[in-house]
């Protein structure tokens, strides 16, 4: 062995100075593994190859994933024992078992080793969500190859494509027709592939992110019998071999598993995996994971093909394989590997199909708070008419669907959906009419923003300095209303889009701004704010996790989102995915964070929520009313039917003799009024002086004055709001 005297030392540093006996034992193609035997004990030692740099990544990225189990207790891991960083040395603890194979998967008729497989990932990811204010957990980095778009899964093979061509030598009969199946086979699929990616979304963020023990597969597992009972036992995984560990993509992770070709594994088990809430997103994105399951297929392609490329070779020396390895062997079975490419691919197609299906029927159709799977549809719109958040018209049917578990209202998230929303978002502007400042809020008793009213009357929970992360940013209305009320805060922002992040960064005095993805933001704060973000969210469970992460031990975050209870109009809106009650939004929060208070003072027509890792300290301006997230929700859907009866009295309207009526308010409600009256509008009434004089859905905004006492004026709010309205312009006629 090279280096046999820093390998001594560093054992008996770890073991005392008694005898050992080094077993040398299978442990991967790039690195050398040993069984290090004691009189009474045993341990695994891994050694490590060195990169080019003389410096061991993949030492790094197994011992961080190692020790962040460790800190869960998974006991399906091997235990680290000591690391040498320097000297590339890994010692664990040695586990007794032994090789799956491929005759043990095929009898398996219950599928129980593929559900292992599954389980170890939905827990290794729950877990570490719930303890990542350990320092260890933020050694985790991202995966090796990770990929956070689809030109990120293009470029992993294109790059090994342009080494194997690089760097073969057409010396032979052999590695000539290695060199001419890459160039005209699979360079050839390669491009056809590429052809696919829609140019609109090739970079856009997939938002997929789970913790990877990566190159996943029963290549890297064992069986270990177990105690199932006093008088039964059983067989259970174990999984080993985690140097390219991290964080990456849910559609890697599963390509990677069903595309390894040492076990292969059947794709038809696919269903086991769309049926857990977790990877919903296969079903959701599945152009996206057809995509990258075709691009990692051909990625295995050239792996088998890894013995003709000399730095690999190396490797494999040091590894101590034989040098004598037929190179023929390798082409053929990376040619028949190839052959099966396109069955895989049209079986998993056929999958996430039928998988879509059931879930637009409401059968496998899961709820996205509560994740159960009974989602009924409650309201299909009559016409193509509906708003965006920005309160643009639409020309979009839309439906409601309501969980029959815990009452949550939610749009149909399938693929056209998705697209859609995307679109809204590519040329969306809030606030478009005062010039991206927050609309006032004139129910209050002086007219003010909505983020200076979540402050006030969250001002008693929060620290009074710190590091401030707004998320959804958009044009600054929460950093204008944090700088005049707290001016001594280091403010982050975070958007998806960073078209205003030069402005943001100037008005201000932005620490730093974050575009897309928020799990690569190293930082943790000290208050979080999502203000209108969570319900344009389909993947809640990533976004919280990720935000639990990024808060600080003490930190507080802040939620507000539309209560549908108060407005149901809400419906209306496309981009918004979820339509939260108090009930639903709580079942939410809690998951998440186990301290939750609703202040006392609430913005109409919203909910506010702040939530913490830790408990908050006495206020006067808190309640944190216990509430019954198993309570059976409202059956009669009274949303739904006041929704329905606005619904059919604009209708009404527009049938009426009257020649036109005047629409009171800019806001999202009044374009969706505006969108079913059509030309009975003449104009838009509103009492911000900011608005008038401009052009609205092609009207003009006036003030009340401007129109006579006898025009009618039609009110799209809810019935206590517009009673309220009523009395206060008494001398007005309303519809």
């Amino acid at each position: 062995m090279q280096q046999s005297s820093l390998l001594a030392r560093f054992l008996a540093e770890q073991l005392g100075n008694g005898s050992f006996e080094l077993v040398p034992c299978q442990g991967g193609k790039n690195n050398q593994c040993y069984q290090v035997k004691q009189v009474d004990k045993s341990y695994f030692l891994k050694c490590f190859f060195a990169g080019p740099s003389g410096k061991f990544p993949k030492l790094k990225a197994e011992y961080n994933f190692l020790n962040a189990l460790q800190l869960q207790d998974n006991h399906q891991v091997a235990k680290p024992i000591a690391v040498d960083f320097n000297n590339g040395y890994l010692l664990t603890e040695f586990m007794v078992g032994r090789s799956i194979t491929a005759e043990d998967i095929n009898a398996d008729s219950e599928s129980r080793y593929v559900q292992q497989c599954i389980n170890f990932i939905l827990a290794i990811n729950t877990n570490v969500h719930q303890s990542t204010h350990d320092k260890n957990q933020a050694s985790l980095q991202q995966a090796s190859d990770a990929i956070t778009n689809l030109d990120d899964a293009y470029q992993i093979v294109e790059k090994r494509l342009s080494r194997a061509k690089n760097t073969i030598d057409r010396t032979d009969v052999i590695t000539h027709e290695c060199l001419d199946f890459i160039t005209n086979v699979l360079a050839e699929k390669l491009a056809e592939i590429n052809l696919l990616i829609n140019e609109k979304n090739r970079f856009t963020p997939l938002n997929s992110d789970c913790i990877s023990p990566s190159d996943f597969g029963f290549h890297n597992a064992m069986l270990i019998t177990k105690e199932a009972s006093s008088s039964s036992l059983t067989d259970e995984l174990t999984f080993f071999d985690f140097e390219y560990a991290g964080h990456d993509s849910k559609y890697k992770l599963v390509a990677d598993f069903f595309c390894q070709p040492r076990h292969p594994v059947d794709i038809s088990y696919l269903t086991l995996f769309v049926q857990q809430p977790f990877f919903r997103t296969l079903i959701d994105e599945q152009t996206t994971f057809i995509v990258i399951l075709a691009l990692t297929q051909l990625k295995w392609n050239l792996i088998l093909l890894n013995e003709f490329i000399p730095e690999i070779a190396n490797r494999r020396e040091f590894s101590g394989q034989s040098n004598n390895e037929i190179l023929s062997v390798q082409l053929q079975r990376s040619k028949a590997y190839f052959s099966l490419h396109e069955t895989k691919l049209n079986h998993a197609k056929q999958i996430l199909c039928n998988a879509s299906n059931l879930k637009a029927d409401g059968m496998k159709y899961s709820c996205i708070v509560c994740h159960a799977e009974h989602v009924e549809r409650v309201y299909q719109s009559k016409e193509e008419h509906c708003v965006a958040s920005d309160c643009r018209p639409l020309g979009f049917n839309f439906a409601i669907y309501q969980c029959q578990a815990c009452g949550h209202y939610q749009k149909n998230i399938d693929d056209a959906y998705q697209q859609n929303v995307e679109e809204v978002y590519a040329s969306y502007q809030a606030y478009q009419l005062t010039k991206g400042k927050e609309q006032l809020n004139f129910s209050a008793d002086v007219p003010s923003s909505r983020c200076q009213m979540i402050l006030n009357h969250c001002q008693e929970l929060l620290p009074k300095s710190g590091r401030m992360l707004d998320v959804g940013a958009g044009s600054g209305v929460m950093l204008a209303a944090m700088t005049a009320l707290k001016g001594d805060w280091q403010l982050y922002a975070q958007d998806v889009s960073a078209h205003q992040a030069d402005m943001l960064k100037k008005n201000y005095k932005l620490i730093d701004f974050y575009q897309g993805d928020l799990h690569y933001i190293e930082e943790q704060f000290d208050l979080i704010t999502l203000v209108h973000v969570l319900e344009h969210v389909w993947q809640l469970d990533s976004l919280l996790s990720t935000l639990k992460s990024k808060l600080s031990s003490t930190g507080k975050i802040i939620f507000q989102v539309p209560n549908i209870d108060e407005n149901e109009w809400d419906f209306a809106i496309y981009d918004h995915v979820s339509h939260f009650s108090k009930q639903t939004l709580a079942q939410l929060v809690l998951q998440y964070f186990p301290f939750v208070y609703w202040p006392k003072n609430q913005i109409d027509k919203e909910l506010t929520v702040v939530a913490s890792l830790t408990a908050f300290p006495s206020s006067e301006n808190k309640s944190n009313e216990t509430i019954n997230s198993h309570k059976i929700f409202d059956p009669q859907k009274k949303c739904i039917e006041h929704f329905d009866n606005n619904v059919q009295h604009l209708l009404n309207i527009k049938q009426q003799a009257i020649n036109s009526v005047a629409v009171l308010g800019t806001g999202p409600s009044a374009s969706y009024a505006g969108c079913i009256l059509g030309e009975k509008v003449s104009c838009w009434l509103d009492e911000d002086k900011h608005k008038i004089g401009q052009l609205f859905c092609g009207y003009p905004v006036k003030p009340l004055s401007a129109i006579t006492k006898n025009e009618f004026i039609v009110l799209p709010y809810p019935a206590v709001q517009s009673r309220r309205i009523k009395e206060r312009l008494s001398d007005y006629r309303f519809y």
